[in-house]
């Protein structure tokens, strides 16, 4: 399974959204943030991934995942799972299936456009 983290394919959010997340992380200390245009969730609306009846993750904001293919927004995903959320598992060969099936479930939310 192919697990890059590079987004060099995936088009740069407009100019305003990008400047907007640079000073809004200034004024929402701690907050995380939209991993395309980086503004804190305090100023946007995260666009929530049902990836099971009782879990979601969210990491674009609306604008930025209605503007992405769901190829361009994958990466975002990917990198939630395997960069994020990995560090929070032990790396040990037990905890690797389950993370393996946590990043299917993502994955095919995502590409059922949820």
């Amino acid at each position: 399974m192919e697990q890059r983290l590079a987004m060099t394919e995936v088009p740069k959010a407009p100019r305003w959204r990008r400047i907007s997340g640079y000073f809004g992380r200034w004024f929402a200390p701690g907050y995380s943030a939209c991993g395309r245009c980086r503004r804190p969730w305090k100023f946007c609306d995260g666009h929530s991934t049902r990836y099971s009846d009782s879990h979601g993750c969210f990491p674009l904001c609306e604008q930025c995942w209605l503007e992405l293919t769901v190829e361009q927004r994958m990466p975002f995903y990917r990198y939630l799972v395997w960069g994020t959320w990995a560090s929070s598992y032990c790396s040990c060969a037990n905890c690797r299936p389950e993370l393996e099936s946590l990043w299917n479930e993502v994955e095919q939310a995502v590409l059922a456009g949820r």
